[in-house]
């Protein structure tokens, strides 16, 4: 949220600038927002460490792991590719980043003027701010729905449906805005060649800037939710952080080549409306292949006084082959780093 703040306000000034200043020299611009990153880079070294979460965790003790050599990390990420959920989810990390070029640069530069288009990021990201806050809660699932008709279950059984059941929503709302927000867009591409840039003020601009909050609103939504997965499939720490790293490098490929297909001149708008929408179709698709677990086995439990009776346990299949896969990544980088340091 408020990452997105501050493009809400780059928004403003942008619409104030151009509300005054000639669109065809914007150097002052360009170094208003230049001396605001370097103020936010600045800022860091006024931060305070605060207390440590290992001393949260009465952790103070615990020595660090010693760290694979960089080799051995790039290795163990790249095994990941190899993973079913990681592979699953690999399109749609790739469209985090190969949408916005089109949303934000080729579809905002040719419907909205200058002035009008800094508005639209002010409604691009301020729905970014709604979106997100809607996943934090829809991913909070409620474990105690049906504990009454299923008080045997074990609780652990129970979180996993829960966050089954919540991923399936957040899936399946994130698809249904976005594909809305095409819909709007291909309406507004529909007629060949250039489009007259839509003007502060006109009713033109209510079909696009609708693609717009749209497709801000299911960005936030997209990414909530690819955070929140890996935190599901991935316990340790090490092991998330070569997830986030796998993802980024899978959305900064996504930028490159949203980027690269930009100029109008090296293909058409509307083309570049169907590989977007493409893009978004493909990986929303697969990456239901990468739902939370909700598998489970039954067992029989013993109760004193009374029958035995049935309790169905969670059994996940897929975490045993991700332990040996880890287990043999890890014994290569640990063999690596051994050899290294001999050396």
């Amino acid at each position: 949220g408020i990452f997105n703040c501050s493009a809400v306000l780059g928004g403003f000034l942008s619409f104030a600038y151009f509300s005054r200043a000639s669109v065809s020299a914007p150097w002052p611009l360009y170094a208003l927002f230049l001396a605001l990153i370097v103020l936010g880079a600045c800022c860091i070294f006024v931060l305070s460490a605060g207390k440590s979460k290992g001393a949260e965790c009465g952790l103070e003790g615990v020595q660090p792991r010693l760290g694979a050599s960089w080799r051995a990390e790039l290795r163990l990420t790249l095994r990941l590719f190899v993973e079913r959920e990681m592979a699953a989810l690999a399109p749609l990390f790739f469209y985090t980043g190969f949408n916005q070029p089109y949303q934000l640069n080729t579809f905002g530069d040719r419907h909205f003027s200058p002035q009008l288009l800094g508005l639209e990021l002010v409604v691009f990201y301020a729905s970014e701010i709604v979106g997100g806050f809607v996943a934090s809660k829809m991913l909070e699932p409620n474990v105690e729905v049906g504990v009454e008709q299923e008080t045997a279950r074990p609780q652990r059984q129970l979180r996993r449906a829960g966050k089954r059941r919540a991923a399936i929503r957040t899936l399946a709302l994130f698809g249904s805005v976005t594909a809305c927000g095409y819909a709007f867009a291909l309406a507004a591409e529909a007629q060949n060649g250039r489009v007259a840039r839509i003007d502060v003020g006109d009713s033109a601009a209510i079909g696009p800037t609708a693609a717009f909050a749209l497709w801000g609103f299911s960005d936030s939504q997209v990414q909530s939710y690819a955070f929140w997965l890996i935190g599901c499939i991935y316990d340790g720490p090490r092991e998330r952080s070569r997830a986030m790293g796998y993802y980024k490098m899978l959305q900064s490929l996504g930028w490159c080549a949203g980027f690269a297909l930009i100029p109008s001149e090296r293909l058409r708008p509307i083309w570049q409306l169907y590989l977007t929408a493409a893009s978004f179709t493909i990986g929303t698709a697969i990456s239901a292949c990468a739902l939370p677990s909700n598998s489970d086995a039954p067992v029989t439990v013993a109760h004193s006084g009374s029958q035995p009776a049935e309790v169905r346990v969670v059994v996940d299949t897929r975490s045993a082959a991700r332990q040996a896969l880890l287990q043999e990544a890890h014994s290569d980088a640990q063999a690596e780093t051994t050899s290294e340091a001999i050396q």
